[in-house]
């Protein structure tokens, strides 16, 4: 292992070369870091009476030589070094008769408009004589702004601190150091970036993971394959990874014509080599013309005292091409848990729980470990580029066929919407199925059941249903709403009876991987076992098991009641506006009806009474907490003026007293119609 050394930024910038690789994170300082950067380096020449200022760590893995110089692989310290040479390249515009920075000494893998931005740059700013001899094509916002703010900020900090520029460049290129530390020639990079990640340090465990992918697409022998697939993991991962952002956003206007179609809206690829030749098609298409036609800042042509001009970008604002409607829409689910839905889908394995604590081990075990049929390089290789292409599939159809929180003129709501070119070349958000000027049943009761899944398992962890629409989503020939619909009812009644409701459950993987042959067997199976329940035969031990499990403390999941609920809403759906209107909500808290402690001169139910199903409702626990010892008068009262939190307690609302004949109805209604769901 070599000593770390110490670097004057001179030395750092001119004798050797360096390398962003793709697993880091694009550029992203702004007036906060940069300016503190700058502050500090004036601390220590003004004030702290010290030779040297040690500016921090780049900590980089040696690569061979390249045009006799060095090349490092930046592992940690990339903000600083992009940082450090946005300085010099403005500094050398001002002072004009020096020539200490010769060339741009960083490269940007596999990001063409970071190095382009770099490159430029440099090359506007030794020209700045002829301003108009060169332009920047395409951009990166974030380093423009780095640029920007130094040319903004710069001389100010420099007049308020009374240093000349020449003073503070003296001191920043012969004072001012950088240890650079390099990690020896065998050292496990995947190994090193999980004990950097342990002392909470840089990288997330996604971006670890990223990491380790690519370093498996190194060992492609042929270069073009190499590149692309490269390339290909780079565009789909940042695509996912904003999940609130629908994926053609991360593809830029031509990329998009090529693999989502002339409207953007149908994935056209059918497998991991049909999409790396649509990237190769896209950028064949994008040197033919110069000039790609979209909206924003990356594609335009720019000279120098131009793009100084230009207005702030941030790239998390929805006015960023990767980031489109990420300010409109909230996933249901984060980038880690969404990488260990498609692992587990693309595997099938039941080893693997859907939580992304566990997120490198399970990709070690799963998809990195070679096989004992096949250890081969080619396998691994093989299992990681189709693990991009099943990442691309399910983001797609994620963001088509999974609802969203949508937020538009200050109200939200539960959407299901489509990504689609307009003819202004923009794009607009559509519903998914049926026409925006029409009350499309399928559509509301796509949204109506997702949304009733996903508010029964709040967390993000352990979505069995997010994994089972998705993996059904993933195997459709062609994906049609009726169909989609009709499966996410069969499932979502399977983990009602089969996990809940019936003797001898099954488990999630169980239910979600059965074949549709298996799942009609079992659904036959269920509709056998309760087929005299409605009938209230005495000493019928199927009723006194459901009632058992329907009482209250025995209730095993809030689905129970959030499915019951959808049932309620598509019986009801054109006889009552008020369950038209209906919306699930996040509600956790079980109420008694009839309270469990009435007040003073009611009487106390009966405990098998008051604890059955007919009297137990899903409410939210702000309403509980209110509401819990009111008779139900008052609680008629004060939901007549209020939205209803539950299908089922407007139901029990409707009657005029509440007793023990109407809660018996009630019940008997309830069950009729939980049961009645086996014939789906």
């Amino acid at each position: 292992m070599s000593q770390p050394i110490s670097l004057s930024v001179k030395d750092l910038l001119q004798h050797a070369h360096y390398m962003i690789p793709m697993y880091q994170r694009n550029y992203s300082w702004e007036k906060g870091e940069i300016s503190q950067l700058i502050n500090d380096i004036l601390d220590y020449l003004q004030h702290k009476n010290a030779n040297y200022y040690h500016i921090g760590t780049l900590v980089v893995f040696k690569h061979e030589q390249h045009n006799k110089k060095e090349i490092y692989e930046v592992i940690d310290g990339q903000q600083r070094l992009t940082t450090l040479s946005l300085l010099m390249i403005w500094i050398q515009k001002e002072l004009k008769n020096k020539d200490f920075y010769f060339s741009p000494n960083i490269e940007f893998e596999c990001r063409e408009s970071s190095q382009n931005t770099i490159n430029s740059l440099f090359n506007l700013n030794k020209n700045s004589d002829d301003l108009k001899s060169e332009n920047i094509y395409p951009i990166n916002n974030a380093i423009v702004n780095g640029y920007k703010i130094i040319n903004d900020s710069l001389i100010k900090i420099l007049n308020e601190r009374n240093v000349s520029l020449e003073k503070f460049t003296d001191y920043l290129i012969n004072k001012v150091q950088i240890l650079r530390v390099e990690v020896p020639a065998q050292t496990d990079l995947n190994h090193y970036f999980e004990v950097m990640n342990n002392r909470g340090e840089q990288l997330e465990k996604h971006e670890i993971l990223k990491a380790k992918l690519l370093s498996i697409l190194d060992r492609i022998k042929n270069e073009k394959d190499k590149k692309y697939s490269k390339l290909a993991l780079d565009l789909v991962w940042n695509a996912c990874a904003n999940m609130n952002s629908y994926i053609q956003s991360g593809f830029d206007s031509t990329q998009r014509q090529h693999i989502f179609g002339e409207n953007w809206d149908n994935l056209l690829p059918s497998d991991i080599n049909s999409f790396i030749q649509s990237l190769e098609n896209a950028s064949t298409d994008n040197k033919n013309n110069e000039k790609i036609n979209t909206n924003d800042n990356t594609s335009k042509k720019f000279n120098l005292n131009e793009l100084i001009q230009l207005p702030f970008i941030k790239e998390n604002k929805q006015n960023s091409p990767n980031s489109e409607g990420s300010e409109r829409f909230h996933s249901v689910i984060s980038f880690p848990n969404f990488l260990i839905h498609v692992l587990n889908i693309v595997t099938k394995d039941e080893k693997i729980a859907l939580d992304d604590k566990r997120l490198l081990d399970f990709f070690d075990q799963f998809l990195l470990k070679p096989s004992e049929i096949n250890s081969s390089d080619e396998n691994i290789i093989n299992n990681v580029r189709n693990f991009i292409w099943s990442l691309l599939k399910c983001k797609y159809l994620f963001d088509q066929w999974i609802i969203k929180r949508e937020y538009i003129e200050n109200k939200d709501s539960w959407s299901l919407k489509t990504y689609r070119k307009s003819n202004s070349k923009t794009h607009y958000y559509a519903n998914t199925h049926g026409k925006e000027d029409h009350d499309d049943m399928t559509q509301r009761s796509l949204i109506m059941i997702l949304s009733a899944l996903h508010v029964s398992t709040p967390t993000q962890a352990y979505k069995y249903w997010l994994n089972g629409a998705l993996n059904w989503l993933y195997n459709a020939h062609k994906v049609q709403g009726e169909l989609y619909l009709t499966y996410l009812e069969k499932m979502t009644n399977r983990f009602v009876f089969d996990l809940w409701l019936v003797p001898n459950t099954l488990s999630y993987q169980k239910i979600i991987y059965s074949s549709e042959s298996e799942i009609e067997k079992n659904i036959d199976k269920n509709r056998e076992y309760f087929s005299n329940l409605c009938e209230n035969l005495p000493n019928n031990k199927e009723i006194e098991h459901l009632e058992n499990r329907l009482s209250y403390g025995k209730i095993a999941h809030n689905l129970i009641f959030n499915y019951l609920d959808y049932l309620l809403w598509k019986k009801y759906y054109n006889s009552d506006d008020a369950i038209k209107k209906f919306e699930f909500t996040f509600r956790s808290s079980v109420e008694h009806y009839y309270p469990q402690t009435p007040m003073n001169g009611y009487e106390k139910w009966e405990t098998n009474k008051l604890n059955s199903f007919g009297n137990l409702c899903l409410i939210s626990h702000s309403k509980n907490s209110r509401l819990s010892n009111l008779m139900f008068e008052a609680k008629q009262s004060y939901y007549h003026n209020n939205d209803i939190d539950s299908i089922k307690q407007h139901l029990m609302m409707k009657e005029k007293v509440w007793n023990y004949d109407s809660l018996d109805s009630h019940y008997n209604e309830m069950k009729s119609t939980l049961i009645s769901s086996l014939d789906i």
